[in-house]
């Protein structure tokens, strides 16, 4: 793969249109899995949503920030050659708009950080989706390329947790997985727009699904950039988070979390909806490895083929095809475990993967996206990090 050098801040300055929008998009093929250019007949089509939310002055001001770490403003107007007013002020602006994140921390200060595309720019803008941007701009760019990125990074964007200790063996539940035990830790809770759903659903119009499209939850400092920057979402208690997710679980969804210990991201998903399960399903890599600590482990005699086919009904991947009354479980499953609830007698039941084959997660989704590179630059997909 022939990687394309990037411009230093200081000659990315010095570009306009379309140059300055290409160099930037190749910067955000860097982080995490990346964001590639779209093939074929699709060709320009990354640029669209690029050129929706930034000015060309924002991706000049991007490019002096660091891919991989956390700024400050007094960092970014040494950086920038700027005042710290001034650096203030920029970046107010881009966190507000979505452009960049932020996070206030107890030392009282915000802290800054570039973003992928995803989770990231698209997620921070779904509260200005159009069928335009969408339609002429994201949709093509994914499935002319960049889908087939998103799993081939090592680690998983998002990682499946049991949705229930019930469809687990008992004592083979990692605390770290026991999604309703962590989910009281978290300080603050937001429901936003599922942007899966409501990019595809509402506003492009696809057939896809009934499902409520209120069903991400942010917490913590994730919680705090959605609804005090952003306005997006609203802010829900735990006991109503809990019986959301309580509630998406019965509707038979899967529960997907950012691969890291912090769980700054739930989401409910299935693969009706969801783009990051349907580039699982279509496009599994090597990160598909770690999208679960669990494997489904099938006990026919324990079930009918009346139980098998409620199965298959409710398996969020379409893994699950039925044989002479069993369950035959495809490469797909993510180990969600909701085909479990279709047993009377526990016929199906998620076991936990030998430690050997557990990586150790990411204190948060930013180290996971460094992990991500990491993957893909010893693959030489990507060229040496860029500070």
């Amino acid at each position: 793969m022939t990687v394309p050098t990037l411009p230093t801040p200081q000659e990315a300055l010095l570009l306009e249109g379309d140059a300055l929008y290409t160099a930037y998009q190749e910067l955000l093929d860097l982080m995490g899995f990346g964001y590639c250019k779209a093939q074929g007949d699709a060709a320009g089509a990354e640029l669209v949503m690029l050129k929706r939310f930034y000015t060309e002055d924002d991706i000049k001001d991007v490019f002096f920030m660091p891919l991989d770490e956390f700024f400050t403003v007094e960092e970014f107007a040494e950086w920038r050659g700027i005042d710290a007013d001034e650096a203030e002020k920029k970046l107010v602006s881009l966190a507000k708009r979505g452009n960049v994140y932020r996070e206030l921390r107890k030392d009282g200060k915000y802290y800054y950080h570039a973003e992928p595309v995803a989770h990231g720019i698209y997620e921070f803008h779904a509260g200005d989706f159009d069928a335009d941007w969408l339609g002429r701009g994201l949709y093509p760019t994914l499935a002319n390329g960049m889908l087939a990125q998103v799993y081939d990074a090592g680690v998983p964007f998002y990682r499946c947790v049991p949705a229930s200790e019930d469809v687990v063996e008992p004592g083979q539940l990692h605390a770290e997985d026991d999604l309703f035990a962590n989910l009281k830790n978290h300080r603050r809770y937001c429901v936003s727009p599922c942007a899966c759903v409501t990019s595809a659903r509402d506003v492009l119009g696809m057939d896809t699904c009934n499902h409520n499209a209120g069903v991400c939850l942010q917490t913590d400092e994730m919680a705090d950039y959605y609804l005090d920057d952003l306005g997006l979402g609203h802010e829900v208690t735990y006991e109503q988070a809990a019986k959301m997710l309580r509630k998406n679980v019965e509707l038979g969804l899967s529960m997907q979390t950012t691969y890291a210990k912090s769980g700054e991201i739930i989401c409910s998903c299935k693969l009706c909806h969801c783009g990051i399960l349907q580039a699982a399903k279509n496009f599994p890599g090597d990160a598909m490895n770690n999208i679960s600590r669990y494997y489904i482990v099938d006990f026919p005699e324990k079930y009918t083929e009346e139980e098998a086919n409620a199965a298959a009904a409710r398996c969020t991947m379409g893994s699950i095809t039925v044989v002479d009354g069993k369950c035959v479980t495809d490469d797909s499953c993510i180990g969600c475990g909701q085909c479990a609830f279709a047993m009377k007698n526990g016929g199906r039941i998620l076991y936990r993967k030998p430690d050997d084959q557990i990586r150790e997660l990411p204190e948060t989704v930013w180290d996971a996206y460094v992990e991500m590179e990491g993957f893909r630059r010893a693959k030489k997909a990507i060229p040496a990090r860029r500070k």
